[in-house]
């Protein structure tokens, strides 16, 4: 039983390890949308970053 947790284990790492090294990010979904407007919450530049070019036409910041 051991072998097969510390198999798990290092599989699992070797995933993380992946995944860190590729830069998968976190798929990123508004918090309300309608037909033309979008509401994300989160860092903004991370957020900014994942949209095409010439996609926003408006960015409303506020620090909690």
């Amino acid at each position: 039983m051991q072998d097969i947790i510390t198999e798990t284990n290092i599989h699992f790492e070797n995933i993380i390890e992946n995944i860190a090294s590729n830069g998968v990010q976190i798929p990123i979904h508004p918090k309300y949308k309608t037909d033309n407007t979008a509401l994300y919450a989160g860092d903004c530049l991370e957020i900014m970053q994942r949209f095409p070019d010439n996609y926003v036409d408006m960015i409303f910041v506020d620090r909690i």
